[in-house]
């Protein structure tokens, strides 16, 4: 809350026109002489306990000033975050009360009207205060409740008057913790399965897949159910088998088994020496390239654009807005579902979210377009600057920004066997590509649900004859809302050690309808288009 406050020899208020829906009805005229005037902004996160604290403020302004008569201006102007009407209303309407009880003459402005205003301040030091009121917060609830929030575990304790936390952030890609059974298997390319139960003596504890899923009439329900194994079906894999990157990724994904502490990280090193380094004018996360640094982002997304336009099919390069409407239409209800550490602002028109991918922009300009089946399959490009609210301690130089750059590719299909074919073709490319640098990828494939696995389980075993080795798969919980059918990771291994997702395709049967992206048939129907995203 955002408050000023101005000691008047008198004040007048006029209501003229009604500003908003819910503005009060019968306004009246007011005409105060001597008066405590407190314009009073109330902002988003404000609660109407916070009440109590205005009118502590008002009587301290008060008793310094020597009046006892206040008048209570409701003013929206003060903030750009403003409460809802209704939240606003009652914290003032509860202030008016607090102030009577204590013995004030209490005049207030109408609420939700278009008002003419005439005042004369006096001229003395006190006359104009202003006061930025927050609720008193215990700190060590907060921190349990953010901790909590999250899904990270800890310890948390009080010594000597500090507040003292012990914590093991997981990199993990659940939003929240859910009660489900989270199904990582190894997939080899002759399709046998085994699904990962736990490590002991250096060897994976598993099971085939098989004999678990033949016991459900409805696979689905695998994630939900408590999974019972014969004792004389456990196996044990010695992971000395898999090579050595692939056993990183198994340990960090299926395992959970955090980073090593580093002293000195040569990663860092390499990237301050070439000149990206952070923005401390900046908001947190926020990076800025030096002459070195820019040239190597301007080459890399030249490389990305040669890439993308070289493919056996149309691609387009498209720029377009990088904040979009939170309170209607496509993306606001994309966003309900899946959204995410959302980086908000708010404007007088509306409250909007910087994109966090290129898809939103992608999808609005195919959704203007008239398609036929002859135009498809075919590509958007844009190298996209991209916004994800990560937490101050968790940021990264050069991996975990809240501003970041993703040359981002959408390919346009007919339905999902055409879509198939070419998720096929782009892991192809970009398999070819890291080849050229004597690198290879290590894959993890997700699947949205157990069905979607069963279904098009011959994807993931495709690209896995051609990379002539097993991948790691992790099976997701069925969700009516969730979008994609398969989507690949491409990690690599870094200098430290650690797994590294550079590059992303996945299968989306459901933004075309949300956005309303159709093509015409030879029979001169509508369908929706099934889309491949690419990070690359």
């Amino acid at each position: 809350m955002k408050v000023l406050f101005l000691h008047t020899d008198f004040i007048k208020v006029f209501p003229k026109q009604k500003a908003i829906k819910l503005a009060e009805q019968d306004p009246k005229e007011l005409d105060v002489k001597d008066a405590l005037v407190a314009f009073v902004s109330v902002e988003e996160r404000d609660k109407i306990s916070l009440a109590k604290e205005l009118v502590k403020n008002i009587k301290d302004v008060a008793t310094r000033v020597g009046v006892n008569r206040i008048v209570l201006y409701p003013y929206v102007h003060l903030t750009n975050k403003p409460a809802k009407p209704e939240i606003a209303y009652r914290l003032i309407l509860e202030s008016e009360q607090l102030l009577k009880r204590e013995g004030f003459e209490v005049y207030r402005a109408p609420f939700g009207w278009y008002k003419v205003l005439e005042m004369k301040v006096k001229g003395h030091p006190l006359s104009e205060l202003s006061r930025i009121i927050r609720e008193k917060t215990d700190i060590k609830e907060n921190l349990e409740s953010f901790l909590k929030e999250h899904g990270l575990k800890y310890e948390i304790s009080e010594e000597e008057g500090k507040i003292i936390v012990y914590t093991n952030v997981p990199e993990e890609k659940e939003r929240k913790k859910s009660n489900y059974n989270k199904i990582f298997l190894i997939l080899y390319p002759n399709g046998k399965e085994y699904m990962i139960l736990g490590e002991e003596n250096n060897k994976l504890k598993v099971v085939d897949f098989q004999k678990i899923k033949d016991r459900y009439r409805d696979v689905n329900s695998i994630v939900y159910d408590k999974i019972e194994v014969n004792k004389g079906d456990i196996e044990y894999l010695d992971k000395s088998t898999f090579n050595k990157d692939f056993v990183k990724l198994l340990d960090k994904e299926a395992l959970g088994k955090p980073f090593k502490d580093v002293n000195r990280n040569p990663i860092r090193e390499t990237m301050e020496r070439f000149g990206f380094e952070w923005e401390n004018l900046s908001d947190y996360g926020h990076m800025r390239y030096k002459p070195y640094a820019a040239l190597l982002v301007d080459l890399i997304s030249e490389y990305a654009i040669k890439i993308a336009t070289g493919l056996n099919f149309p691609v387009y390069i498209i720029k377009g807005t990088n904040m979009f409407d939170l309170e209607k239409g496509p993306v606001a209800a994309h966003v309900k579902l899946y959204g995410d550490r959302l980086y908000e602002l708010k404007t007088d028109k509306s409250k909007f979210v910087l994109r966090y991918a290129a898809c939103f922009q992608q999808f609005a300009i195919a959704k203007d377009l008239i398609v036929s089946y002859k135009d498809l399959p075919f590509g958007m490009l844009e190298i996209a600057d991209s916004y994800r609210f990560e937490q101050p301690g968790e940021t990264l130089l050069g991996f975990r920004l809240r501003k970041f750059w993703m040359p981002d590719l959408h390919i346009f299909c007919k339905n999902p066997e055409e879509a198939s074919k070419y998720f096929y073709y782009m892991h192809k490319i970009i398999m070819d590509e890291i080849k050229k640098l004597n690198r290879d990828y290590e894959l993890l494939i997700n699947y949205g649900s157990p069905e979607f696995y069963l279904k098009y389980k011959n994807i993931a075993i495709r690209i896995l004859q051609a990379i002539n080795k097993p991948a790691l798969v992790h099976i997701y919980p069925p969700s009516e809302g969730r979008y994609w059918i398969i989507n690949v990771e491409y990690h690599i291994i870094d200098l430290l050690g650690r797994p590294r997702e550079i590059g992303t395709t996945q299968i989306d049967i459901g933004n075309g309808k949300r956005f309303e992206i159709t093509y015409v048939d030879e029979n001169n129907k509508e369908h929706y288009v099934v889309i491949i995203h690419n990070a690359i």
